[in-house]
Formats: C-alpha cells, sequence, structure tokens
C-alpha cells in the first residue's frame, strides 16, 4: 500500500516531503511532528475573499499529492423560498504558486459573475 505524501511547506512557499506515511503508527508519528505542525498553523489559512454571497478560500492542506485546496461556498436557493450554504466549487493545487494563481483566477471569476447582479440590487435601491 503506497503512502500518503505529508508535506511541509517552507518560508520560501517550497515543499519539503515529511514522510509518506503507510501506516497508522507512521501517520500518528508525522502529523505530531512538530515541524510539521507549525508549518501547518502558519500557512493553513492562504486566502479568503468574499463577494457578495460567494466565500472563496484557498488552504494549506499539509498531505497528498495536490496539497492546497481552493474552495468556493455561497448561498443557493433550499427549494422552499429561501437559501442553504453549499459546495459551488472545489480545486486541488500541487503547488503554492498554482494555489495562489487559481485563487485569483476564482476570485476574477466571481466578481465577473456576480457583477451585473450586484449593479441590479444598487439600482432598485
Amino acid at each position: 500500500m503506497p503512502g500518503i505524501p505529508v508535506w511541509i511547506l517552507r518560508d520560501d512557499h517550497e515543499l519539503e516531503l515529511a514522510a509518506t506515511p503507510t501506516t497508522p503508527e507512521e501517520i500518528e508519528r508525522v502529523f505530531s511532528d512538530k515541524r510539521w505542525i507549525q508549518s501547518f498553523a502558519k500557512n493553513h489559512r492562504i486566502d479568503f475573499d468574499q463577494v457578495g454571497h460567494v466565500t472563496i478560500s484557498t488552504v494549506f492542506l499539509g498531505s497528498g499529492d495536490f496539497p492546497f485546496e481552493t474552495l468556493v461556498s455561497g448561498l443557493t436557493p433550499d427549494g422552499e423560498g429561501g437559501s442553504q450554504l453549499a459546495s459551488l466549487e472545489e480545486h486541488r493545487w500541487k503547488t503554492w504558486l498554482e494555489a495562489i494563481d487559481g485563487h485569483e483566477a476564482h476570485l476574477a471569476k466571481w466578481r465577473r459573475l456576480l457583477q451585473p447582479l450586484h449593479r441590479l440590487a444598487v439600482a432598485s435601491e
């Protein structure tokens, strides 16, 4: 059984392979390593933006082949005349630069999509 790579994100934003654990004991040891904990705590939340009712959040996950993730969530109709929070998009990235570029692309996309709605709301006030 191949292991899941566990990463430390260095100050220069490069990834350093901490380990590739394969057993529960190895996984526990790696995730309790002081360097990994500090890296994760320092870098977990990379970027966060709000565009209208849409939230774009990019985080460092610290493990896997794609250790960065961008989540886009927002309000959607619940079918009963109200709304509910829902995941709209989810993307994983291999590098810090891909994650930053991906976050900015999502931000631009949602600004472009929601700009006409914002103009309508302002005009109706």
